[in-house]
C-alpha cells in the first residue's frame, strides 16, 4: 500500500511540476558546472523540479555533503532520459516491470546514469553514489530524501 500512495504522489507531483526557476536553475548550474549542467538540462522538467526538492531535503540530511555527493544527489535519475518514456509509460513501467526494451531501460535507470557519469570522467564518488554503492549514510540520506 505504501508504494502504491507513493507512486500517486509521484504521478501528481510530475503532471503538476513546473520548470524551474532561473534561480533554482542557476544553483544547480554552481554545483554542476558546465557540463553537468548542460546534461541537467535534458531532463524533463519535471525531474529537474524533483532533483531540485531532493537536493534539497538531502543537504537539510547532511549539511556538509561533499561536491561528489550533490553532484549525484542532483542527477540521481539522469539514467531515466535514455529510455525515452513520459510520465504515463514509466508508471506502467513501475508497476508492470521491464516488460519492453525501454521500460528494461527506466527500471536500470541507477546503472544507465553511472555508465553515462563514468563516460565523462566524473568523480568515482558521485558514480557510486548514482549506481547505489556510495557510503551507506550516503545512500540512506539519498532514499530518504527522494522519499516524496
Amino acid at each position: 500500500m505504501r508504494m502504491i500512495i507513493h507512486l500517486i504522489k509521484r504521478y501528481v507531483w510530475a503532471l503538476s511540476a513546473k520548470k524551474p526557476s532561473s534561480s533554482d536553475c542557476v544553483e544547480v548550474g554552481r554545483v554542476l558546472g558546465n557540463d553537468l549542467f548542460g546534461l541537467w538540462m535534458t531532463m524533463p522538467k519535471h525531474d529537474q523540479a524533483h532533483s531540485i526538492v531532493v537536493w534539497r531535503r538531502y543537504l537539510q540530511l547532511r549539511p556538509s555533503a561533499s561536491r561528489a555527493e550533490e553532484v549525484a544527489v542532483l542527477l540521481h535519475d539522469i539514467g531515466k532520459i535514455k529510455s525515452g518514456l513520459g510520465v504515463h509509460a514509466r508508471v506502467c513501467a513501475t508497476i508492470l516491470g521491464p516488460r519492453t526494451k525501454r521500460w528494461r531501460m527506466y527500471s536500470e535507470h541507477e546503472a544507465i546514469g553511472a555508465a553515462m557519469l563514468k563516460s565523462l570522467n566524473v568523480d568515482p564518488i558521485t558514480v557510486a553514489i548514482v549506481l547505489g554503492e556510495g557510503h551507506p549514510d550516503i545512500q540512506d540520506a539519498l532514499r530518504k530524501a527522494d522519499d516524496i
